[in-house]
């Protein structure tokens, strides 16, 4: 081989290593760019599309090739053409591929926070408690009532009594399960016929158990007990005397729910109440009293509620 021939030999070889290095080159500029530039910071992704086009400008006009699925490739963050494409290195030069074609690192950082949330919303779901307003109204049937006749005196007997109340309503259970704890916190006020009244305050616990329960309706039976921590009789304009009391008292509750915090019940119970600690005065010239009195009440009521799930 003549010298001449060798000459030509090294001249291409170095023509071919210069090509390779400048192109190498490129794509570390193109990197550099895409990596250090404010506005291109650079992201790693990973193809989803089974082929996912590349284009030649952030318009999509000029398709030049495609990367396979699972590849994965550095992106910068910063979108272009109204956030449908990113740009990225192909064949030594920047390019553009659509970002519905990718799953980037701030994907996988909003799923994984989604996911956060509803790990946390479940978690606080755990619970499910309830509170609400009340109002009721009491058909009490009164026994060992001791009332006020035309004569003012004062006979044992037994009359009915109606009673109109308003409370404050608490539910709580845990998530999934079939039984719950109620708490209710009551004032009853109400008239006999002949001018006598009886107030209370009544507190109540009960345990309930859901005998249907769907979506948006459930149907529960319940039963609990009572304390009146506090209770008035009235004699007409006679006097005033305090007792106390306790009792029980079961029934059932149907619950609507209208949207996913306010729900509306419905309750029918009857409830046993037995009083005591009325301390009666003495009989004057105007009244007279006849034995102790210690009055006891039964009978159905009936309950509208609103509450809130919290």
């Amino acid at each position: 081989m003549s010298f001449q021939a060798v000459n030509l030999v090294f001249l291409g070889l170095k023509y071919y290593e210069m090509k390779i290095f400048l192109k190498f080159i490129g794509v570390c500029a193109s990197l550099f760019c895409l990596s250090a530039a404010p506005s291109l910071a650079a992201d790693w992704a990973t193809v989803t599309a089974d082929k996912a086009l590349v284009y030649a400008d952030s318009q999509m006009s000029s398709p030049i090739g495609y990367f396979s699925k699972g590849r994965k490739i550095r992106v910068g963050e910063k979108k272009r053409n109204k956030g449908q494409v990113l740009p990225t290195v192909y064949k030594g030069r920047v390019v553009y591929i659509r970002s519905a074609d990718l799953r980037t690192g701030e994907d996988l950082v909003m799923v994984r926070t989604a996911s956060e949330r509803i790990v946390d919303r479940e978690q606080a779901r755990q619970r499910e408690s309830r509170v609400g307003l009340m109002g009721s109204a009491f058909f009490a049937s009164a026994s060992n009532f001791q009332s006020v006749e035309e004569n003012q005196n004062f006979d044992e007997g037994g009359e009915g009594i109606f009673m109109g109340g308003l409370g404050i309503y608490g539910q709580t259970r845990k998530h999934g399960e079939k039984s719950s704890l109620k708490m209710k916190f009551e004032y009853f006020s109400g008239m006999a016929k002949d001018d006598t009244g009886l107030s209370m305050l009544l507190l109540t616990g009960e345990y309930a158990r859901d005998l249907i329960y769907f979506k948006r309706f459930s149907l529960e039976l319940f039963a609990g007990l009572s304390l009146v921590p506090w209770a008035q009789y009235e004699a007409d304009s006679l006097f005033k005397v305090n007792g106390y009391g306790a009792g029980v008292g079961a029934g059932a509750q149907a619950i609507w729910r209208v949207t996913r915090s306010w729900a509306v019940h419905v309750e029918g119970k009857y409830s046993y109440l037995r009083l005591f600690g009325f301390n009666l005065p003495d009989s004057t010239d105007t009244y007279s009293i006849k034995g102790d009195f210690s009055p006891t009440l039964s009978g159905p009521s009936v309950s509208g509620l609103l509450s809130y799930n919290f």
